[in-house]
Order: structure tokens, then C-alpha cells, then sequence
């Protein structure tokens, strides 16, 4: 039963983070009423012992809020608030440290992206929403990111 109840609880999260693809990229924006219920729903399946224990959730909430938080600042209006949002709201997903590979994948995917556009003659200055590559990351961090960290520092730690 709790396997059939994180595999709902995942179903949901991909659902809304696929919107949140599609709607960053047709309007440049995330909206907050997708993302806030999305955080708030991880926050209260942790506390239900459906995700990682309610420590953890908040713990990556607050690292991956407060990560994109910094990165929103030091790039000056570069990066959005909704993806600061969206940013906690997959930490609340994951957890932490299964957040970190979430971001990382995020990162990493729209540095791919962005280099591509480069290639293809896109001017620098040229807006690329980040929502796909944060959902693509969020769904990867809840699948696999426990694993993905447990990996890491059995190889490099």
C-alpha cells in the first residue's frame, strides 16, 4: 500500500511539473498556483510518511529555495521568482540530499540548451525558460536522487 501511495503521490508531482514545462515555455512564467500547492502537497506527504521524513522535506525546501534564491540575486533579474519557488517546492519533493542532483540535472540540462542556442546564432541576450529543465531535474531527484548521491559518495567520497 505504501509503494501504491508514493507511486500516486509521483504520478501527481509529474503531472504538475509537466504543466509547469509547458506553461514556462508558452508564457515564460510559473505560476503560483501551481507551484505553492505543489510545495505545500510535498510538505504534507512527508508528514504523512509518504515521502522522505518531514526534516528532510524541509531541509530541502529550504536549500533548494535558498540556493536559486542566491543564484536569482547574483544574476541580477536573470532568473525568475517562480523558479526560486518551484526550486524549494522540489526540495520539498526530494528531500535533502536528494535535491542536490535534481538542481544539478537542471543546471545541466539548460547549460546543454543554452549552448546549443549559441551554436545555432541565438543572441546571447535571448530569454530560455528554466521550468523544463527544473521538471526535468525534480523528476529525476525523486526517482532516482537518493541513489544517485548514495553513488557518488561511495565512488568519490
Amino acid at each position: 500500500m505504501e509503494r501504491l501511495t508514493f507511486l500516486l503521490a509521483a504520478f501527481v508531482y509529474g503531472i504538475v511539473l509537466l504543466r509547469l514545462a509547458v506553461v514556462d515555455v508558452r508564457t515564460g512564467y510559473l505560476p503560483d498556483r501551481l507551484v505553492l500547492p505543489l510545495g505545500a502537497l510535498g510538505i504534507l506527504l512527508s508528514a504523512a510518511g509518504v515521502l522522505s521524513p518531514l526534516a528532510v522535506s524541509f531541509a530541502g525546501a529550504a536549500f533548494g529555495g535558498g540556493l536559486f534564491y542566491l543564484v536569482r540575486c547574483l544574476s541580477h533579474g536573470g532568473m525568475g521568482g517562480g523558479d526560486v519557488k518551484l526550486a524549494a517546492a522540489i526540495g520539498a519533493w526530494t528531500g535533502m540530499p536528494a535535491v542536490l542532483p535534481a538542481l544539478f540535472a537542471a543546471f545541466f540540462l539548460g547549460s546543454l540548451a543554452a549552448l546549443f542556442l549559441l551554436c545555432r546564432g541565438v543572441r546571447r541576450r535571448a530569454t530560455l525558460p528554466f521550468g523544463p529543465f527544473l521538471a526535468a531535474g525534480g523528476l529525476l531527484g525523486l526517482v532516482s536522487g537518493e541513489r544517485i548521491v548514495r553513488f557518488y559518495c561511495e565512488v568519490f567520497l
